[in-house]
């Protein structure tokens, strides 16, 4: 019977091993890539850097707009409630 249980205790270990090596293949994995360049990190890098410099522009833009049409608002309806009163 203490085979049976030696075995058991083997296949436990075995099994919890297993686990430990992919979970640490799977961080070395990431780490890697952190790590070190390539070509497909550094594309990654440069759609980002094309992407994001416009979409900027755009957003400083967008914002100047709507805080000049909301003074140019603000203007028109206080110069209308001065002769009203």
């Amino acid at each position: 019977m203490k085979p049976a249980l030696i075995t058991t205790n083997l296949g436990a270990l075995e099994y919890w091993s297993d686990k430990v090596m992919e979970k640490k293949m799977n961080t070395d994995a990431i780490s890697r890539y952190f790590k070190l360049g390539g070509l497909g990190r550094a594309l990654l890098l440069w759609f980002l850097a094309i992407s994001i410099i416009p979409l900027t522009i755009v957003g400083i833009l967008s914002y100047e707009n709507a805080l000049n049409a909301l003074h140019q608002h603000v203007v028109k309806s206080f110069s209308s409630s001065q002769y009203q009163l």
